[in-house]
């Protein structure tokens, strides 16, 4: 009898301590701290962060990206770089259309000095007629035609004056828009 207390005794003993060894191994399973690198907070808890949404002036596909995400990044960092071809044809087309606004200027800048100068010319052919007619040596045919032949240079110079407004117009749009490239 004594021998068997001793034996239960001892499974006892045995099972208390295998029970406390497995208490303990939980213990310091739920409780070990993870190996994490040094400069890293480790818990538990919930994190809140601001959402930022980053635009570019101009709308375009991505060429290159400088960051990936969980990345930081300080303000002015480039975090990627757009493909600015597109944007680069449009700026040419613009500076296209530019250079042929400032063209049209220019040639009716000279369509104005012709027809400044035709003016010119039938003011001075009606004067003349005009005293031929006095003298008898022009006729009054003559004289209508040089007249409307002056009148018909002023219309003209007027058209070239307000083509003149319309290209200036156009030069000015097409600067803005090179401008804004």
């Amino acid at each position: 009898i004594a021998r068997r207390r001793g034996r239960r005794n001892a499974i006892a003993a045995a099972g208390a301590v295998i029970l406390a060894a497995a208490a303990g191994g939980a213990y310091w399973w739920t409780h070990r701290a993870a190996a994490i690198p040094a400069g890293i907070a480790w818990s538990n808890g919930r994190i809140e962060a601001d959402e930022i949404d980053i635009e570019t002036k101009f709308a375009g596909r991505i060429a290159e990206v400088f960051a990936d995400d969980g990345d930081k990044v300080a303000a002015g960092q480039m975090v990627a770089r757009i493909d600015t071809r597109d944007l680069e044809a449009s700026m040419e087309r613009d500076q296209s259309t530019a250079l042929q606004a400032k063209k049209l200027l220019d040639e009716v800048g000279a369509d104005i000095a012709q027809q400044q100068t035709a003016v010119d010319l039938a003011e001075k052919r009606l004067t003349r007629t005009q005293a031929l007619l006095k003298s008898d040596y022009a006729t009054h045919a003559l004289f209508d035609e040089q007249r409307q032949a002056l009148d018909g240079a002023r219309a003209a110079l007027a058209a070239d004056i307000a083509k003149l407004t319309q290209a200036e117009a156009a030069a000015a749009a097409a600067a803005h828009q090179v401008e804004l490239d």
